[in-house]
Parts: structure tokens; C-alpha cells; sequence
């Protein structure tokens, strides 16, 4: 149960919702880049923060005893903390400790042993920085810290590393029928790592389309629903952490078949594809499997939905989809890492509306 429930947090955590459009149902303008966020800051230095930000808290201790005494201690006093308990036998989150400008809170579990805290720390009261810890895989570990506000316009969200350094942006424009999205994502180093892109209409159904970019322009995932098209795409490049591949299988409608095609097509290479696997049979990496691996990734391409679809999963150095004409068309020049052409003919045709792509 831990296990599943980490893996839904993550994936709601890491990836935008995604859905699908007709071009009658199109925004009014069409698919068009707000102009002061067509541009892409190459470095999180780049990106205007509001000033005063704090410096992150530190949690020093954590404990939970077995008679269920919890305690917590902080580096310093923060304007307020919150602890609140996951019960799962009750399907309950009760809040247990709540206190303002402390350093420390002492509460007592309520539920079982299996019960799941979770940490908040508030920098202006309920809004504002927030920092956020939890329990889902055992011991206290940091989530995120995040940040809300307004930019040029356009609703900003930012979140951020344990070190204070900047995660992401994101950048919402829309009105009460249509709404655009931009999240920049930033490394550790603070240079730009990819941008998605995403238009829908507000509300439940209706248009959708998102794009997502590398900073060299190439395109790492799409996701288009129209009456005549159902393609999502997604990747991950072959030596990202294992939380990001475990993530890209989770999210595929077959992840056995996933295993099964990574295995079957690219078994020299699996244990870098798979890295987040317990299997003893995945082979070790040959020097020369490790050399052709290199800035590769895995895409999962689905045609359909979870009641009628077509999957594929491939290992390229090529992007499986490019731009032309201002439309995700796949790529007909693309070759996975055996050589091999990738046979689309037999796949359902692709055509995305016309969007425009952000610049890096």
C-alpha cells in the first residue's frame, strides 16, 4: 500500500494532467505562445523570484516512539508548523500538531503504526513559502517547498530544493474558458532542463495539447486528443534518477509490457533502462552497450485509452516526433539504438494542430 501510494504522490507531484482537443474546440487564437512567455530562461538565476524569500528550516531530529510519541525539532524557530497523520485504516489525515513561531513540536499518534506524517512549514501563515516533509517511505524526508504568486500577469508557482534552490517554474494565463501553462524545470547545476508547454480548456473535457521541450528544441513528450488523433508520448533519458523511470513505467497502461519490450529489444542496455528494478537477471553493462547508451532515452508511445490502446516503447538517441510546419508529426529518420528504423505505418496517423514552441 506505501508503495503504491508514494508512486501516485510522485506522479502527481512531478507530471502535469494532461487530456485532449478538437480543433473546433481550439483556443480563440489558437495554439499561441503568451508573449512574454515565449521565452525560456536558460538559468534559474534568470527567473525574477519576489524578494525576502527565507532561508529553508532544517529538521534536526525526528522520532516516533512505540508508544507513538512524535517529536520534532527544527534548526530554528519558524512562524508556524503543522504536523498532520495519515490514518489508513480510517481513509483519515487529522492534523495533530499546529503551533505557531516554534521551533519544536511534541504530538501523539492517533492511529497504527502504518500511519504516514506529514510536515508543513509556513512562512506566511497558511500562504505564501511553504516546505513540506513526509513519511511515505519510512523516515522523515523532504518533499518540495513551493511558493505562489503573481508575475507579469500570469499566476506563478515555483518550488523549490531542501537548499533552497530553484526546482521549477510555472507560469498560468486563462480566463473562463482557456488556460496556458508553462513550467520551466531546472537541475541542480540551475540550467534550464526542459519546458512543457500545455493548452486546455478550463473545466472538465475539452481541448487539450501539451508539448515538452529540451533546451536544443528537441521535443521529449505530447500529449494531443482530438476526434481524429490519441497520442501521448513520454521519456525519460536513460541515465535520469530511477524515481523518474520508475515514474515513466507507473504511468504506462501495460508497465509488464513495458519490462517485457525493454528486455526483449534492448537486453544489453536494460539494466540502465531498468536501474530501479530488484530483477537478478537484468545482464551487467558491456563498455560498449554503456558508450552506445549514452544520451539516450526511453519513450513510451501510446495510441488510444486504457480500454482500447496501442503501446510502444523504444530506446533512440532521435527524437520520435519533431516539428514541421508548427505540427508534432513522428519522424521518420528516427532509429533506435539497434539501428532499426522506427516502423510507424503500422501505427494510427498523427497530426497535431498547429502550436507554437517556447525558445530557450
Amino acid at each position: 500500500m506505501k508503495r503504491a501510494l508514494t508512486l501516485l504522490c510522485a506522479v502527481m507531484l512531478v507530471l502535469l494532467p494532461l487530456a485532449g482537443a478538437h480543433a473546433a474546440g481550439s483556443p480563440k487564437n489558437g495554439y499561441i505562445l503568451p508573449e512574454e512567455l515565449k521565452k525560456i530562461p536558460a538559468k534559474a538565476s534568470a527567473v525574477a523570484l519576489p524578494e525576502g524569500l527565507p532561508e529553508p528550516a532544517r529538521v534536526t531530529e525526528f522520532s516516533v516512539s512505540d508508544a507513538g510519541r512524535l517529536t520534532l525539532t527544527l534548526d530554528r524557530e519558524v512562524p508556524k508548523l503543522v504536523v498532520t497523520e495519515i490514518n489508513f485504516v480510517e481513509a483519515t489525515e487529522n492534523t495533530i500538531f499546529s503551533k505557531k513561531n516554534t521551533d519544536s513540536a511534541v504530538a501523539h499518534r492517533t492511529g497504527n503504526e502504518d500511519s504516514i506524517f506529514n510536515v508543513y512549514i509556513y512562512w506566511n501563515g497558511d500562504t505564501g513559502l511553504t516546505q513540506e516533509y513526509n513519511t511515505w517511505n519510512g523516515p522523515l524526508e523532504f518533499v518540495r517547498a513551493s511558493l505562489s504568486d503573481d508575475a507579469d500577469g500570469a499566476d506563478a508557482e515555483y518550488a523549490f530544493r531542501e537548499d533552497g534552490t530553484l526546482i521549477s517554474e510555472t507560469r498560468t494565463v486563462e480566463d473562463t474558458k482557456d488556460r496556458f501553462v508553462r513550467t520551466v524545470t531546472f537541475g541542480e547545476d540551475g540550467k534550464a532542463e526542459s519546458c512543457i508547454v500545455s493548452w486546455r480548456q478550463t473545466g472538465f473535457g475539452g481541448y487539450v495539447l501539451d508539448a515538452e521541450f529540451s533546451p536544443d528544441g528537441k521535443l521529449t513528450g505530447l500529449e494531443c486528443r482530438t476526434d481524429e488523433t490519441t497520442v501521448v508520448l513520454r521519456s525519460a533519458a536513460l541515465d535520469a534518477d530511477d524515481r523518474t523511470k520508475l515514474i515513466l513505467r507507473e504511468n504506462c497502461y501495460d508497465p509488464v509490457g513495458f519490462d517485457e519490450a525493454v528486455m526483449a529489444k534492448y537486453r544489453g542496455i536494460s539494466k540502465a533502462a531498468m536501474s530501479y528494478a530488484t530483477m537478478t537477471d537484468l545482464p551487467p553493462m558491456e563498455e560498449a552497450d554503456a558508450k552506445k547508451a549514452k544520451d539516450a532515452r526511453i519513450w513510451v508511445l501510446t495510441f488510444g485509452d486504457f480500454f482500447d490502446y496501442q503501446e510502444y516503447v523504444f530506446i533512440t538517441k532521435d527524437p520520435l516526433f519533431i516539428l514541421k510546419d508548427k505540427k508534432a508529426v513522428p519522424n521518420s529518420k528516427a532509429k533506435d539504438l539497434n539501428g532499426d528504423p522506427i516502423d510507424f505505418s503500422a501505427m494510427p496517423a498523427v497530426e497535431t494542430p498547429a502550436f507554437e514552441a517556447p525558445r530557450f
